[in-house]
């Protein structure tokens, strides 16, 4: 994932020919909404990076 200019971050969400530009604070908010179904290894990826939940 990369963050395009404007604040969106680019990358693998569901889009079935490619990539899907996603805005950076709804990623955000899925990725706090689903915190309790992640892989351990994810959560604390996202911890060691700062994650606020």
């Amino acid at each position: 994932m990369t963050i395009a200019p404007g604040g969106a971050l680019s990358g693998r969400q569901g889009g079935a020919d490619g990539s899907v530009v996603v805005k950076l604070g709804m990623w955000l908010d899925n990725v706090r909404k689903r915190a309790a179904k992640l892989p351990e290894q994810r959560r604390a990826d996202l911890d060691e990076l700062g994650m606020r939940w």
